[in-house]
C-alpha cells in the first residue's frame, strides 16, 4: 500500500489503520535501533498489513462486481477509482547495507549500486591467477590460427543499410520496449516510421560511415533487479540497461542479415560494434 494513498476508500477499515500504525511505529524504533530483532518484527507486521490490503480490496471488487456486474459503466468506474486504469509504475526505493549499516538515502544507495557495478569485474579478474598470454592479439598462436583460416586484417566491412530496411525496423518494434533516456517511446516511433525512417536512417548510415556509435545511443538507464537472498547486499541485485529504442535499430544490423560483407565469416551476431 502507498503512503500517500487515502485513507477514505470504502474498503479501507480500522483493522487496516491499526496496522499500519503499529507498522509505522515498529519502522520509526528499527531506524533508532539498527536491531535485526526490530527489522524482523518490521517486515513481519508489514507483510501482514500488505496481505491485509490485499484481501480487503479483492473481497471489495469482488463484492462490487458481483453487485454491478449488470451495470458496465458503473463497474469500470469502481474499477478505476481502484487504480486499474494506470498504466505508470512508481520508482522503489531500495534499502541497502553499506558499510554496515542501513542506508535509506537515494543518493548514497545509487552511488554505492555504481560503484559495485562498475568495479565488480575488476575485482573478480584480480582475484583469477595470471593467464598465459597464448591467445593475446599480439601472439603468434592467435595470429596463426587466422591465418590459416584465411582470415586478413580489416577483411570485415559493413554496408549502408536501405532507408527500406529503417522502416521495416521501425514497423516492426514491440511497443512494449521501456523507454530510454531520450524519453522517445517505442510506440512513436513504430506509428511515424514512414517518416522518422529518413533521420534516422542518417544516422545509422553515419555510424556505419565513420565506424563511430553516437553517445546518446550508449547512454542506458540501469535498472536494479533483485535475483535471491537478502534485499539488503547490493550484489545480490543485477544490472538491467536500458538504452534508448533508435539505438536497436543499429543493434539490429548483423550477418543473418546480409549487411555485413567479409571473406571468412567468423563474427557471430551481436558482437560486433562494441565501443
Amino acid at each position: 500500500m502507498k503512503r500517500d494513498e487515502p485513507w477514505d476508500e470504502q474498503w479501507f477499515t480500522f483493522e487496516i489503520l491499526d496496522l499500519i500504525l503499529e507498522r509505522d511505529s515498529l519502522l520509526r524504533q528499527f531506524k533508532k535501533s539498527n536491531s535485526g530483532d526490530d527489522y524482523k518484527c518490521y517486515c513481519k507486521l508489514r507483510n501482514k498489513v500488505q496481505r491485509t490490503v490485499k484481501k480487503d480490496k479483492s473481497d471489495y471488487l469482488s463484492s462490487q462486481i458481483e453487485e454491478n456486474k449488470n451495470n458496465p459503466k458503473k463497474l469500470w468506474q469502481h474499477l478505476k477509482g481502484l487504480g486499474y486504469n494506470s498504466k505508470s509504475k512508481e520508482n522503489c526505493n531500495l534499502v541497502l547495507n553499506i558499510d554496515g549499516e542501513m542506508c535509506y538515502d537515494n543518493k548514497k544507495v545509487a552511488d554505492h549500486i555504481n560503484e559495485f557495478y562498475t568495479t565488480v569485474a575488476s575485482t573478480l579478474v584480480k582475484k583469477l591467477p595470471p593467464a598465459p598470454n597464448l591467445f593475446h592479439v599480439a601472439s603468434e598462436k592467435f595470429q596463426s590460427y587466422y591465418r590459416d583460416k584465411g582470415v586478413k586484417a580489416n577483411s570485415v566491412s559493413l554496408k549502408p543499410v536501405s532507408t527500406e530496411f529503417i522502416c521495416k525496423e521501425l514497423k516492426n518494434l514491440n511497443a512494449s520496449k521501456s523507454t530510454g533516456l531520450d524519453g522517445i517511446p517505442a510506440r512513436f516511433l513504430k506509428d511515424g516510421h514512414e517518416v522518422l525512417c529518413h533521420p534516422i536512417g542518417s544516422i545509422v548510415n553515419l555510424s556505419i560511415t565513420s565506424g563511430i556509435v553516437p553517445n546518446a545511443f550508449k547512454c542506458a538507464r540501469v535498472k536494479p533487479l533483485f535475483k535471491k537472498n537478502s534485499r539488503l547486499e547490493v550484489g545480490n541485485y543485477r544490472p538491467v540497461s536500458i538504452l534508448i529504442i533508435a539505438s536497436k535499430i543499429l543493434s539490429s544490423i548483423h550477418p543473418a542479415g546480409g549487411l555485413f560483407e567479409c571473406q571468412k565469416s567468423i563474427v557471430r551476431p551481436a558482437v560486433w560494434f562494441q565501443r
